[in-house]
This record gives C-alpha cells, structure tokens and sequence, in this order.
C-alpha cells in the first residue's frame, strides 16, 4: 500500500502543472484517504479531458467544433 501510495503521489507531482491547485489537492487528500484507485481513475479522465466542466486548464472555454478551412 505504501508503495501504490508513493507512486501516485510522484506521478501526480509529475502532472501538476497540468492541473488545477483544486485537482492536487482533492486527489492528493483522495489517495492519502486510502483510495488510491479512485485517484487514479479521476486523475485519467482529468488528463483525458472528460471532467473538465466544459473548460479546459487554463479556464478557457473549450468549443466542441472545429474550424473548417474552405478549399479554393
């Protein structure tokens, strides 16, 4: 358990530039919580973008469509 603990904090210290100091934090708590699993399992779907509330890391809102350049 130990070991599962501090691997996921070194790879949660690895993405953390990527995350919001809130995301650290709730799954920082969540994994010493002894829920390694959970975190994991949340930390995915932040990096994958699923659980963004329609915004991406850097507060922006995310558009779901693309630009479509015209062909001449």
């Amino acid at each position: 358990m130990m070991m599962e603990l501090t691997a996921f904090l070194h790879k949660l210290k690895f993405y953390r530039p990527k995350l919001t100091k809130q995301q650290v934090r709730t799954l920082k708590g969540q994994a010493l919580a002894d829920n390694i699993k959970g975190a994991e399992k949340v930390l995915s779907k932040i990096l994958e973008g699923t659980v963004l509330n329609g915004k991406n890391n850097n507060g922006n809102a995310v558009s779901n469509y693309r630009k479509i350049s015209t062909l001449c």
